[in-house]
């Protein structure tokens, strides 16, 4: 039977930012007790939620041994701190919070004196104050540490002092992940944290979004990390397995600035389109990148996806050309936005010069063109795709090295174009309008535009 703490001489009461177990450790300890076995049971039936009933169970139990000098929050432990579901809507495997192994800073414990409930996050291992790796075991004999084999004043059962283990400085990735978990809203630090602890470019987010924003990065990294579906099947069987907690890209993806993230998704893109040297590039459907791009832009999520998904959507308004293909169709990442500008101005006047030695398109067979092609029946054609893209990259470059006219000599003879493609004014609006209009001619069309295309730029200068 577990005695109530109002029976015990000595009353310490609960610190602020301390844990319940250790602040059951500090108060059987100043009673010359040690945490019995059963009442590690019962910490750990609150602290996992293994079943069902055992949580309320446990922290009835729990709140009548501490009875009304500390009153614990129901709200808290029997919901808010339950760790969520994945990002596709299964339940997860993560425990609950930690009551095994018990982990502990020394130089926090050595300041303190009490067990920080910041130890006992699930995959925590740093100390966000001194910057130095938790310890789990001891030095001495190196058996993990338990609450029940624990002596009083922070002493391992075999005699070795927990605080006079020596210092191990914390990984990078250690450190962004015990920083983010400090800056959750949920997670109440002791006194000595504040102004300690290194803000967090993050701000407003909950503990459970930390843990489904690391889970939903790490499965963001593994499919980025597939480059091609040949390549991922070759590499499987050599790739261990990483658990999701294992990898600080995904940490500092999370901790990362808007702008941060920015440049970083520039980079996957830049890393994509290695080797390409056209002013535009496309990525199919079946493509990784584009899968990433749907996986990235669909679902419910959190604080951490949803800034991640922003990044996404502004890395697209500025960098993908808006046409109406089952591909998506970018500016090459490789290419610096001052050089595309100057090849997009270029365009338009080159363009401008172009347009007024090609016939207008009569508008009767336009319309009755854009009847025709009504549903887009050539949606999802692979090769027609890319026979418009090379037909949009041929007349940029053509423009930026200021081809001369009469090399498209058939070019302007034979082909035919609405008066609005002879009209444009905006650098920026050239290929989004040229491309409009050759997703709206028939295939027949397109591919012979392609080819007087090419046979102008095969020309050789006079």
């Amino acid at each position: 039977m577990l005695i109530p703490h109002s029976q015990y001489p000595v009353r310490q009461t609960m610190e602020k930012g301390e844990s319940l177990a250790g602040y059951l450790y500090r108060f059987q300890g100043g009673n010359g007790h040690r945490i019995t076995r059963r009442l590690e049971h019962t910490l750990g039936a609150l602290y996992r939620g293994t079943a069902t009933d055992a949580p309320p169970a446990a922290f009835d139990t729990l709140q009548t041994l501490l009875g009304t000098s500390t009153v614990l929050e129901r709200t808290w432990w029997l919901r808010k701190r339950r760790l969520p579901k994945c990002s596709n809507g299964h339940e997860n495997s993560r425990p609950g919070l930690d009551v095994v192994p018990v982990r502990f800073c020394v130089l926090c414990l050595s300041e303190c004196g009490f067990h920080s409930a910041l130890w006992e996050l699930p995959l925590i291992a740093a100390c966000p104050i001194h910057q130095i790796q938790l310890y789990e075991c001891c030095v001495v004999c190196g058996k993990t540490f338990s609450w029940s084999d624990l002596m009083p004043d922070w002493f391992c059962a075999c005699g070795q002092s927990i605080t006079n283990a020596p210092i191990r400085l914390a990984s990078p990735g250690q450190l962004l992940f015990a920083q983010l978990l400090a800056g959750s809203d949920d997670i109440h630090l002791p006194s000595r944290f504040n102004d300690r602890v290194e803000p967090s470019l993050a701000q407003g987010y909950q503990l459970s979004e930390v843990y489904a924003g690391l889970e939903w990065g790490s499965r963001l990294r593994q499919a980025l990390c597939r480059n091609s579906r040949q390549s991922s099947q070759q590499n499987q069987s050599k790739r261990k397995y990483r658990p999701f907690w294992s990898d600080d890209w995904v940490a500092a993806l999370l901790m990362a600035s808007p702008d941060e993230l920015k440049h970083r998704i520039l980079r996957i893109l830049a890393r994509r389109f290695r080797g390409h040297k056209d002013l535009l590039c496309s990525v199919s459907k079946l493509d990784w990148l584009y899968r990433m791009m749907l996986f990235v832009d669909t679902g419910s999520y959190g604080y951490f996806q949803t800034k991640i998904q922003v990044a996404v959507a502004q890395i697209q308004a500025e960098y993908q050309l808006k046409l109406p293909i089952s591909s998506a169709v970018f500016y090459n990442p490789r290419i610096s936005p001052t050089w595309r500008s100057q090849s997009q101005i270029r365009l338009m006047h080159w363009w401008a010069n172009l347009s007024k030695h090609i016939g207008e398109l009569n508008p009767e067979m336009f319309r009755h063109q854009q009847i025709k092609t009504t549903p887009p029946i050539k949606y999802g054609k692979r090769e027609y795709e890319l026979e418009l893209l090379e037909i949009l990259n041929r007349l940029s470059s053509a423009a930026f090295e200021q081809a001369d006219l009469e090399d498209f000599r058939a070019f302007r003879y034979w082909w035919r174009i609405p008066k609005e493609l002879r009209e444009l004014r905006d650098p920026s609006d050239v290929l989004p309008k040229l491309g409009l209009h050759l997703t709206v001619i028939p295939d027949y069309e397109l591919y012979f535009v392609g080819s007087l295309v090419r046979l102008a730029c095969q020309a050789k200068p006079a």
